[in-house]
């Protein structure tokens, strides 16, 4: 009996030290919000991955953040049913544009990186409109949408 025990137990022993987990035992946590914008925080966290080059940040931890943000929005002119929708957000390869309701009137797209420099742009002539995000980096960027040079709609758009 006692060496069905030992081998059981030197088995449960070797096998966990090849097993891999996710964990995290934290002290506190809370949010924290400024003008500067927002952010979710642990503390007591012991394991997290920084990554970072010319063009973003990345720390990696137990905390991920997953949000849809519409930044600005003009409130619809009366009589007018007009719905714009950005998505997959985050996104990968593909970002669809949506715009329903009106589309005799001219609009356009702008997308702008986190310092503000205009990436691309172009008109919005059908129902869904597809931008290209597969050469850009991984970072948060902000699509907006004008009608005569008047924005319409800003979306916080994040890219995998």
């Amino acid at each position: 009996m006692k060496k069905h025990v030992l081998k059981l137990t030197i088995t449960l022993w070797i096998g966990c030290l090849f097993v891999k987990a996710q964990e995290s035992v934290n002290a506190s946590g809370s949010d924290a919000s400024g003008i500067g914008g927002s952010v979710s925080y642990s503390i007591g966290q012991t394991v997290y991955v920084s990554k970072s080059s010319s063009n973003y940040n990345l720390i990696e931890g137990v905390q991920q953040p997953y949000e849809i943000s519409i930044i600005t929005s003009k409130p619809s002119t009366e009589n007018i049913d007009l719905t714009i929708e950005a998505y997959p957000n985050p996104t990968s390869n593909i970002l669809t544009l949506r715009v329903t309701g009106i589309l005799d009137v001219n609009f356009i797209y702008e997308l702008y990186d986190v310092q503000g420099r205009i990436l691309e742009s172009g008109s919005i002539t059908n129902e869904k409109t597809e931008i290209s995000m597969e050469a850009k980096t991984s970072s948060m960027y902000y699509l907006n949408v004008k009608q005569k040079g008047e924005t319409i709609k800003t979306f916080k758009i994040i890219k995998n």
